[in-house]
């Protein structure tokens, strides 16, 4: 396996082309990440590690960029969900991701 530093950069890599994206086209991206449509954002999430996937969803929700992602186009359970994943702590919330992601 490749060393963590390396895994790290990919995480950093891919959050920065996410934001690169417009904020309006941001939710699709996403969208099409948890479907598994073959997008370049798709592939890249494939080749993380469990681990790393975390690390890509967890920094995306503590740079809060999924709350303002939106928001209004979220149906009303995914708005509670984000609204108590905001409130749990670091623990609670990485269990979540883990669970989601298993």
């Amino acid at each position: 396996l490749p060393p963590v530093p390396l895994y790290s950069q990919s995480v950093q890599l891919l959050i920065k082309q996410f934001n690169s994206v417009p904020q309006g086209e941001q939710l699709a991206v996403l969208q099409d990440i948890l479907g598994g449509v073959d997008t370049r954002f798709t592939q890249a999430c494939h080749t993380l590690d469990e681990n790393m996937k975390l690390a890509f969803w967890h920094r995306l929700f503590h740079s809060r960029r999924l709350d303002g992602l939106a928001y209004g186009q979220l149906t009303p359970n995914s708005q509670v969900l984000l609204t108590r994943l905001s409130r749990v702590g670091l623990n609670e919330r990485l269990h979540f991701l883990w669970q989601a992601l298993a």
